[in-house]
């Protein structure tokens, strides 16, 4: 015999569950800036996959700023890999990520 889960618990568990793989927006300021000083590809790499689950967590939320941000942030660590440095903009994306994300 199945027993029954009350919704109320199913909640909790999926709220728990996206709570542990919640990224802080400020677990992507170290690496970022990293990769936009250097272009390092391992660092460009971590910086990109922390950009990308805190981007499916805006997406998640329906928090289109951020998710805006985010997009330009990725842009600007691709175009340093790339060796194209933007030295006026890589303050300005890390900041607009760092205000419309939480």
């Amino acid at each position: 015999m199945s027993a029954l889960i009350s919704p109320a618990v199913i909640s909790a568990a999926l709220a728990l569950g996206s709570a542990a793989q919640a990224v802080p927006i400020q677990a992507l300021r170290a690496p970022a800036d990293q990769c936009l000083q250097s272009g390092a590809a391992a660092v460009c790499r971590q910086a990109m996959e922390r950009s990308h689950r805190l981007k499916q967590q805006a997406e998640n939320r329906q928090e289109l700023r951020c998710y805006t941000a985010l997009l330009g942030l990725e842009a600007g660590l691709a175009m340093a890999v790339l060796g194209e440095r933007q030295p006026e903009r890589e303050q300005t994306i890390l900041n607009d990520a760092q205000l419309n994300c939480r």
